[in-house]
């Protein structure tokens, strides 16, 4: 009889949180929601859009009023949530950070296929046609270019954590040439459901009937071009974890589509999650 009743007053507790975060959502949605429906044609929302709210709730106004933006490009413009303690990106972030510090630039740089810059101390890595210096003892990103702070600042949620983890566990392996889909990795169907599903279809929405634009768009990206699809490109977001899209053109009898490759060792260099989150990266900059 005790254990049930504890178990009641466990269960109650947990129903009065779960109210007052959807309350808390609520409030949110009311506040966020016509500035996350007024996007630009680019699919990112205004810097002047800006939360304070706490990261459950704005996950919570998500989830139940199912609005359908990009994650990435949201939290980039909610200040106070992207540098919320509870982000796991952003202490995932410091850890990284620590690590590779402590870890043999020689060594760090042969596994990675990176070069590094003695004078700076810096790591210099190459990602989507720009390089974007890696500082570990100052902790920071150094670009010199457009390209870089698109990378760095309009793709930060993604790149930044990947690219780090990137460094501290990517291994001297080459490639196999041995092409893969999310579906032939282990776990890679959370590649299509919830809140993990790729936006390949508004990259096929975007390009249709645009097989020009698509490459052309891949070749700024420092891709090239391949013969998978109607159009296919290989992009490098990291030197040792290339990106094939492909892109099949809308006809008569059916819409466009898209699809993502990756090399087989993709799952020996890096996380699920991380995998994840780089081709999140190249598909928004396809975008």
């Amino acid at each position: 009889m005790g254990i049930f009743k504890i178990h009641n007053q466990k269960s109650r507790e947990h129903t009065i949180k779960d109210k007052q975060q959807n309350i808390k959502a609520l409030k949110l949605k009311d506040s966020i929601t016509p500035k996350l429906h007024n996007l630009k044609a680019d699919g990112s929302i205004s810097a002047a859009c800006h939360c304070d709210s706490d990261y459950q709730a704005f996950i919570n106004c998500l989830t139940l009023f199912k609005i359908d933006c990009q994650f990435g490009d949201i939290l980039n413009n909610f200040p106070g949530i992207r540098m919320s303690k509870q982000d796991h990106f952003i202490s995932g972030e410091q850890k990284a950070w620590t690590a590779l510090a402590a870890m043999d630039a020689v060594e760090t740089a042969k596994n990675t296929g990176v070069d590094f810059d003695n004078d700076s101390r810096s790591y210099l890595l190459k990602s989507l046609n720009s390089t974007v210096g890696i500082s570990p003892l100052k902790k920071e990103f150094i670009c010199n270019d457009e390209n870089g702070r698109f990378l760095t600042e309009r793709l930060g949620y993604f790149f930044r954590l990947s690219a780090l983890v990137y460094m501290t566990t990517a291994k001297d392996i080459s490639l196999s040439g041995r092409l893969i889909n999310p579906s032939g990795m282990k776990g890679g169907e959370i590649y299509f459901r919830g809140s993990h599903i790729l936006p390949l279809d508004k990259l096929a929405q975007k390009y249709e009937t645009d097989k020009q634009g698509f490459i052309s768009r891949a070749l700024e990206l420092g891709g090239a071009e391949t013969q998978y699809g109607d159009a296919g490109v290989i992009l490098l977001p990291l030197p040792k974890l290339p990106i094939y899209l492909n892109l099949w053109l809308k006809d008569d009898e059916f819409p466009a589509r898209c699809d993502i490759m990756f090399d087989s060792t993709c799952e020996m260099q890096l996380p699920l999650d991380i995998i994840w989150s780089v081709a999140m990266m190249t598909i928004l900059a396809m975008l």
